[in-house]
């Protein structure tokens, strides 16, 4: 492209949007048999657009449906249905004429330190508070035997994973620059809208801490109600065995402490 255009390499190669909607499609044309090839992209990025909106709405579906299973439940089937048409609805703006400063200001803050720092802390209570050891042993009920690399998850949700979060976001925070699109530069206002979008995510975390503090917290020092909310719930350990199959028993593995021990069976 930049050949046949003239135009220097660092002016054809952009990021964004403009990659996938403009530099890309020019760069099919030039192809041979471009209509083939222009179709099998598009097929391709309707595919990954459906997959990724597949797992996040029955994240959001199943999570409230969880929440509130005696009035869901019975009518999970209709739930999707409204969460998907509200959803549709929401996505409207981001197809109108100042749709793309919209994406762009999305794009800019919801998919960057919010979503870095929410994968940081579920490594972290997954790894250091609820237990490593505790989550393969619950691994092990469900499937029926320990994972070959067991040791792999527990060094990847202990250590790696939020070590690696922490430096991309610390280094993502050094390089911060306000929003653009192209020549043009949001209002601080703007920017102040995509900061409350990059907390908005973020918040609901402590909110939800202090709550269950208040709320749900046992005993009568502040150290036994925070102690008594990092433990599971008393329905949920109970070392019971899972039948796997009729001359296979599966026992969860309990050492002397109380603790779930991760030796394969």
């Amino acid at each position: 492209m930049s050949y046949k255009t003239g135009i220097p390499i660092q002016n054809v190669s952009t990021t964004g949007p403009d990659l996938v909607f403009i530099t890309y499609p020019e760069a099919i044309a030039q192809m041979p048999v471009a209509p083939l090839w222009a179709f099998l992209f598009f097929f391709m990025l309707f595919l990954v657009g459906l997959d990724t909106q597949f797992g996040m709405s029955e994240t959001f579906i199943c999570g409230i449906v969880d929440e509130f299973p005696k009035y869901l439940r019975p009518h999970k089937s209709l739930f999707s249905l409204a969460v998907c048409v509200m959803c549709f609805l929401l996505g409207l703006p981001l197809c109108m004429e100042g749709g793309i400063y919209v994406f762009e200001l999305i794009n800019w803050y919801c998919c960057w330190l919010s979503l870095m720092l929410v994968g940081m802390f579920e490594c972290l209570v997954i790894g250091w508070i609820y237990g490593a050891d505790r989550l393969l042993s619950n691994t092990r009920e469900m499937i029926g035997f320990m994972p070959s690399i067991w040791a792999l998850y527990k060094a990847s949700w202990c250590f790696l994973t939020p070590v690696v979060i922490a430096c991309i976001a610390g280094f993502s925070m050094w390089q911060y620059s306000p929003v653009t699109y192209g020549s043009y530069v949001y209002p601080g206002w703007a920017e102040c809208i995509g900061w409350i979008l990059t907390f908005s995510s973020l918040v609901p975390i402590p909110v939800m801490m202090v709550y269950q503090y208040f709320y749900y917290g046992e005993g009568d020092t502040r150290l036994e109600r925070i102690s008594s909310l990092l433990k599971p719930t008393s329905d949920w350990e109970k070392g019971d065995g899972i039948e796997v199959s009729d001359d296979d028993y599966v026992m969860k593995s309990v050492n002397s402490n109380g603790l779930p021990d991760p030796a394969p069976v």
